[in-house]
């Protein structure tokens, strides 16, 4: 688990689940949302993610695309249990490729303007 805050921002810190199973991703959007000012804690597995949302009170989770679609289920479903009030945000390709709009969809999720849940699945 990493819990950081690049900025040093002095306001009211916004905790975002960063749950990826590739380093290099995790660390990449860890980098771009500690620059932008939110404090991130990172999860490799739905397994560290459910126990860091048990934990913490995050406000946004955000999951990769790189999770199958069952393990993307099952930290929605987990995160739904322990923390009904945490946004969730499933990525896809276009977050690598934009990290401006990136931001803009965290932004969105954050301030009520929209959440993107997945589809429940039979």
């Amino acid at each position: 688990m990493e819990l950081s805050n690049g900025s040093g921002q002095s306001s009211s810190p916004i905790l975002i689940l960063n749950a990826c199973p590739d380093v290099q991703l995790r660390g990449v959007r860890a980098k771009i949302l500690n620059d932008a000012g939110y404090y991130t804690s990172s999860a490799s597995t739905p397994d560290e993610a459910s126990r860091l949302s048990a934990r913490m009170n995050c406000a946004l989770a955000v999951v990769c695309y790189s999770f199958s679609e069952r393990e993307q289920q099952t930290i929605h479903d987990r995160l739904q249990e322990q923390s009904p009030a945490t946004r969730f945000i499933l990525l896809d390709h276009v977050a690598d490729e934009d990290p401006k709009g990136f931001l803009v969809k965290i932004r969105k999720a954050l301030y009520k303007l929209e959440i993107v849940k997945p589809e429940r699945r039979a």
